[in-house]
């Protein structure tokens, strides 16, 4: 672990302890804030924007402002949050089947 990422603190007896910043142990395998998907929607955008318009500015641009929108939604979120949203109409669902019995259901007794 760098020094950067650690703070020392004296206790009151005299002696340093070292805690562990959360901040920099969380933005860890991150790319200026975001995680994986979130870079990869980025030059998405970069390169997509690039190829058809042909205009470089005009993708810096629209990657930039995916970036802040995604740096925006993503505060407060755990890691991996925008992976598991993607996945998520991709799972299966379990639904619990309840029988009941088919007289209680038609008569109510």
């Amino acid at each position: 672990m760098s020094r950067s990422s650690r703070d020392l603190r004296p206790t009151s007896d005299g002696r340093l302890t070292i805690t562990t910043s959360v901040i920099v142990t969380e933005e860890k395998g991150t790319f200026l804030g975001i995680d994986g998907i979130g870079v990869l929607y980025v030059f998405g955008t970069f390169t997509l924007v690039n190829v058809v318009t042909r205009n470089f500015l005009l993708g810096c641009l629209l990657a930039s402002l995916v970036y802040l929108v995604l740096r925006l939604y993503l505060t407060g979120k755990p890691k991996n949050f925008l992976f598991y949203a993607l996945l998520y109409p991709f799972r299966p669902k379990v639904y619990r089947h309840q029988c009941h019995d088919k007289k209680y259901i038609l008569t109510g007794d």
